[in-house]
């Protein structure tokens, strides 16, 4: 209802930021996000959401079935999609139930990643897009573009951020400079005093850091972490000795990742942005041998026990509560982030220094 009710505003030439139309929260978004759900409002209610859910997730399948060609083949395909299907059932329901709009930015972001090197025109077009929408998405697709240079490939890097302003400035055809000025200020105001006063109870690391270990940083302590996160999986993507499909793999899993985990409005039911990294390391607990493959089986099923399980029906509901109020979800999500740093590193050194024994590299597993 926020999103139908602050698109419809939008379409008329209304201000929508700032207002609180007590459906339990604010409307935080692009105006371009906002014309999205401002034509859907035209239609039916049933009908525009019948129709949201079913392009959503069209677009969700399309978007994984390119990124799985991404994978090279393997004997146990089968039970590789099948496992993926069943990892993220969880969080693909909890999307639907609350119609996310992240089903489909997912599925854009993995089209994206797919044709940033064959067509990378069209991925700079719909990854500027897609930060315009919302701003998660710039770990991932920032990530996919250091991954783009580090090929030696310069296209969609020189293009994303001129695509961005275009997306940002797109609205002053309609409305004008002073109207459109008015609206990312009211939009920012009201989204940084959002963040402030409540960035700490949602379930990030910082999240659970408060919740379950009495732990509450400063706005100034957040932002160091998270662009020193930043930086640190920049700098994997850039030294990583891989190439061109294995590194957008890694810089898709780390960019969703680092989504999850260190998002300051990261919601319970918005998980399924880690699907791609989950479909990566899935792949190497079949792919790889010896110790990556225990650390991959442990690390998958970390996650579905903590991220899925947990807050599931197959729990009691006071413990399915419990692990709410304690908001431990993202603590699945960094065990695979770690793992998948560790090989990486591994990897790195290996190529640094050839005699480390038992560090068959990710990129051939």
């Amino acid at each position: 209802m926020i999103f139908t009710t602050a698109g419809s505003e939008l379409l008329h030439g209304r201000n929508p930021y700032g207002v609180d139309w007590n459906y339990g929260g604010l409307w935080f978004y692009s105006p371009i996000c906002g014309w999205f759900f401002g034509l859907l409002s035209l239609l039916p209610s049933k009908v525009g959401l019948v129709a949201f859910n079913c392009g959503s997730h069209l677009i969700l399948v399309e978007g994984f079935r390119r990124f799985l060609r991404l994978f090279p083949r393997i004997p146990q395909e089968n039970a590789f999609l099948s496992s993926l299907i069943i990892l993220s059932t969880g969080e693909l329901i909890g999307a639907y139930q609350s119609v996310k709009l992240e089903m489909a930015m997912i599925g854009v972001m993995l089209i994206v990643a797919d044709q940033i090197s064959r067509r990378p025109v069209h991925a700079a077009v719909w990854g500027a897009m897609l930060i315009n929408f919302k701003w998660f998405p710039l770990a991932p697709i920032g990530l996919l573009a250091v991954s783009n240079l580090r090929q030696g490939k310069y296209k969609f890097s020189l293009l994303l951020p001129v695509f961005l302003m275009v997306w940002f400035v797109l609205p002053v055809l309609f409305y004008g400079w002073q109207f459109t000025l008015e609206l990312y200020r009211v939009q920012n105001s009201t989204l940084d005093q959002f963040v402030s006063q409540v960035f700490n109870d949602f379930p990030s690391v910082f999240g659970m850091l408060k919740h379950t270990f009495g732990i509450s940083l400063l706005n100034s302590a957040v932002s160091t972490i998270m662009g020193t996160a930043a930086f640190l999986l920049a700098g994997l993507i850039w030294f990583a000795p891989y190439e061109n499909d294995s590194q957008r793999l890694l810089a898709m899993s780390f960019g969703t990742l680092y989504v999850v985990n260190f998002n300051l409005l990261s919601q319970f039911n918005a998980y399924v942005i880690a699907t791609p990294a989950l479909a990566y390391i899935l792949f190497l607990a079949f792919a790889s041998q010896g110790w990556r493959r225990y650390l991959s089986v442990f690390s998958v099923s970390a996650y579905w026990i903590i991220v899925s399980m947990f807050f599931s029906d197959l729990v009691p509901h006071s413990f399915r509560d419990l692990c709410r109020e304690l908001r431990i979800k993202p603590l699945g999500s960094l065990v695979v982030l770690v793992v998948l740093m560790g090989f990486v590193l591994c990897d790195i050194l290996r190529k640094w220094v050839k005699d480390i024994p038992n560090c068959q590299s990710v990129a051939k597993a």
